[in-house]
């Protein structure tokens, strides 16, 4: 990834949107990690109990896609799927390492 370009209208409709990019070089991407899945795993059922869903970084979400016109109850943002997934017993997908 050589450059990543956010339309301007993005910063006026969300003055406080902020977004960070890591890039990782030579490491190794396709091996499970167990010292950090077991933890976040643990962490995970904890957060659980709480509602997250009506947590207010997660409803800053749904206000945002009402914004650009999207239905989130329609099309749910990535991050409430997330947590409905988990919260069905679906668990957190682990993917690769990193």
């Amino acid at each position: 990834m050589r450059k990543v370009i956010i339309d301007s209208g993005i910063f006026t409709q969300f003055p406080d949107f902020k977004r960070e990019i890591i890039v990782v070089k030579d490491i190794e991407n396709a091996l499970g990690n167990k010292r950090i899945k077991k933890p976040l795993n643990k962490e995970i059922e904890k957060r659980m109990r709480e509602n997250l869903i009506e947590h207010p970084f997660v409803k800053a979400w749904d206000e945002a896609h009402l914004k650009f016109g999207s239905d989130p109850h329609r099309f749910p943002p990535s991050i409430k799927a997330l947590l409905k997934r988990i919260k069905k017993g679906g668990g957190f997908p682990f993917i690769n390492s990193v």
